[in-house]
């Protein structure tokens, strides 16, 4: 249940009055015959049936249906609030506008809180393609007929096609991300093109690293935990010649011992400048935390070529 709004008593699927009285100009389609009504009237049984299992995925997509089918301020309350409660955030969009075209009715207020909740939650979410056209303009988007000019969609790749003024069919491909909004102008003489003119990109602040790449941090550290574990290695060989030495003293055997503990000496030694290279990279190194272009003050790099300084303090 939410903003008093619930299934669990079956609420008749008004048409008649209540098509005539909420349908508006600009509906996709309104009720035109028995047919429409009767397969309203299915959708919206389905949908409560959907909601009073917390189905609200499906019950959000029938309700809606019902309502385009046949114009009905409950069945598309009840499409918002089962929006709201589901993870659609074309389909809460797409009722965000359809509430917003119609006029006002018995449930205007509720219908106009969950618009507000449905937007505030979901207009991040998902992406938008409108036709722009001097006079009424139509298209398809992903194969299906767009019934109205501004149409949410799921973020990612989508088609739009439709007959330009010239009468050459034309059909234009979008990546969209979250929040995009594109203008597809429909009556363009060069649509493709003119589309490039007036692609929106989403907004993005400019970055840029403030430091040297992970990837020398990471190399770093591998290279000293494989140092250490050889110079582990050879401080236990050394172990092992003073234990032979101790056991069978002679020349040999404190040769022996004096070349692995050279070679502990050396794999310590070599071990202790990685962890101090690592050390200084992990200072230097950008994890992730870019900030905006035009921060000022310097910055340390480390190159193929070596380390270099770069800026200046203001």
């Amino acid at each position: 249940m939410i903003a008093g709004v619930s299934c669990r008593a079956r609420v008749p699927f008004l048409v008649g009055a209540l098509v005539l009285g909420s349908a508006s100009p600009s509906s996709a389609r309104a009720a035109e015959g028995p047919d429409d009504v009767a397969e309203a009237r299915a959708d919206y049984d389905a949908a409560a049936a959907a909601y009073d299992r917390q189905d609200y995925a499906t019950a959000a997509a029938r309700f809606a249906r019902a309502d385009e089918r046949a114009p009905n301020p409950r069945a598309l309350q009840l499409a918002m609030a089962s929006a709201l409660l589901a993870s659609d955030p074309a389909l809460a969009m797409n009722l965000v506008d359809r509430s917003e075209a119609r006029g006002g009715d018995e449930t205007s207020e509720s219908i106009a809180e969950l618009a507000r909740k449905l937007r505030a939650r979901f207009e991040k979410s998902a992406a938008r393609v409108r036709l722009v056209c001097a006079a009424a303009c139509s298209a398809t988007l992903d194969g299906a007929v767009m019934p109205y000019a501004s149409r949410w969609v799921p973020p990612g790749r989508h088609v739009v096609a439709f007959d330009a003024a010239d009468g050459s069919h034309v059909e234009i491909a979008l990546v969209l991300a979250e929040g995009q909004t594109i203008d597809v102008p429909v009556d363009a003489p060069d649509a493709a093109r003119a589309l490039d003119a007036r692609r929106e990109t989403p907004p993005r602040a400019a970055r840029e690293r403030r430091g040297t790449s992970p990837a020398f941090f990471w190399a770093a550290a591998g290279a000293t935990a494989a140092a250490a574990g050889v110079a582990t290695v050879f401080t236990v060989v050394l172990e092992r010649r003073h234990d032979d030495f101790v056991a069978r003293p002679s020349a040999e055997t404190a040769a022996a011992g004096d070349r692995a503990q050279t070679n502990v000496r050396v794999a310590w030694a070599v071990t202790g400048a990685f962890a101090v290279t690592t050390g200084v990279l992990a200072l230097l190194t950008d994890f992730g935390g870019a900030r905006a272009t035009g921060a000022r003050g310097p910055r340390v790099a480390l190159g193929w070529s070596g380390l270099s300084l770069a800026g200046r303090f203001e």
